[in-house]
């Protein structure tokens, strides 16, 4: 069913009328993203890709305590190593790269704390890594390199074991640590009415980490913020909104706060690592758009609409709201009921990790072409 059609018979059943359809628009949205965070749904299932960035060496460096400026020699730095991780030589501290300025100098986020020196081997490296802008929730991460489905650690777990991220080589384990604010503000943009290509200018859409389908952008002078459905070029992309207002120069905001995995060993090739998701659904917001869940259940929304709608006529609708939230929720156990426990055939034992680790010897691997951990002497 079309948004317009649940949004109908939801304004004719509560006998609403059309004065507040933003609201059950909105509510409907809504109603659909509860939906799909309720279980992990099989029609949410997708897969993802994270592809590794190579650590890097190149030249020399020199460091002063106190100063968050690092100058290279022979070096080549670039935009891209902002946000990265700086180590000079052996030292156990890293820091955290924070502005490019040039080719041979960047900026660190706090002050060097350790001794002033010259002429010092550094290693910039990435072990942290956004999922895609639309991942609800990580299901699982296979290194394919050395065929390991890698171990998932909690965050507590990945620092108590691996404080210091020092180890260069492909990676085993993976800890979902959270997301971070980030924001992507370069160039401009042009926005048409009634058209759901965004042109930019002087930016590289391509290149910017964690941009993907799912990411949300703000359009500063017109007050719309929209869903990026494809991006085509550097220049390039489309939403699934469609714009009110044009446009032709505006600045803008990716608002990059996705999900982010650290990984252990620290990355030393660019690898694609590829992982298993339940995705978020595309957005409902236009007239014609179906809500992206099975066809036979769509009509199962009007139920939350309804809880909405009855809940906006007053306090002498309250037993038809509870009603309605009553319907909502014996809807969505009964599809739970009608899927199944999904659960793959053979459940791996696992053992702690205090267990596997906590004794000192030897290391925690995974077997290749086995997928869950083994103990080795």
């Amino acid at each position: 069913m079309r948004l317009a059609d649940l949004i109908s018979d939801i304004e004719t059943i509560a006998a609403l009328g059309t004065t507040r359809r933003s609201t059950i628009r909105r509510a409907l949205q809504q109603g659909l993203f509860e939906y799909a965070a309720s279980y992990d749904w099989p029609h949410y299932r997708d897969l993802g890709t994270i592809t590794t960035i190579d650590d890097y060496t190149t030249g020399t460096v020199s460091v002063t305590i106190g100063s968050k400026t690092v100058t290279g020699v022979s070096t080549v730095f670039t935009a891209a190593m902002v946000g990265r991780k700086f180590r000079v030589g052996t030292n156990n501290a890293f820091y955290y790269i924070d502005a490019f300025v040039s080719t041979t100098e960047v900026t660190l986020r706090n002050d060097y704390q350790g001794s002033t020196a010259s002429t010092q081997t550094y290693t910039i490296f990435q072990d942290e890594y956004k999922l895609d802008a639309n991942t609800h929730k990580l299901l699982d991460l296979r290194q394919i390199e050395d065929s390991w489905m890698m171990v998932g650690l909690s965050y507590l777990d990945m620092d108590r074991w691996f404080p210091d991220p020092d180890a260069l080589n492909d990676p085993t384990y993976f800890s979902m640590i959270g997301r971070r604010d980030d924001r992507y503000t370069t160039g401009t943009v042009a926005v048409t009415a009634n058209n759901r290509t965004i042109t930019g200018t002087s930016t590289v859409w391509l290149s910017v980490p964690g941009l993907s389908r799912g990411t949300r952008i703000s359009i500063d002078d017109t007050d719309e913020v929209f869903t990026v459905d494809t991006i085509a070029s550097d220049t390039s992309l489309t939403v699934y909104e469609l714009p009110v207002t044009t446009d032709a120069s505006s600045a803008y905001r990716f608002f990059l706060n996705n999900l982010i995995v650290q990984l252990r060993d620290v990355p030393d090739e660019a690898r694609n690592l590829y992982y298993r998701k339940q995705r978020i659904p595309y957005p409902l917001v236009n007239d014609e758009d179906e809500p992206d869940l099975p066809r036979e259940y769509h009509y199962g929304l009007v139920w939350f609409g309804l809880m909405v709608a009855f809940g906006m006529l007053g306090a002498g609708k309250i037993e038809q709201v509870v009603s309605s939230k009553k319907m909502w929720k014996e809807w969505i156990d009964l599809q739970r009921k009608q899927v199944g426990i999904d659960t793959p055939a053979i459940d791996y034992p696992r053992k702690s990790v205090d267990d596997l680790m906590g004794a000192g010897k030897g290391t925690f691997r995974l077997s290749a072409n086995q997928g869950y951990p083994i103990w080795t002497e």
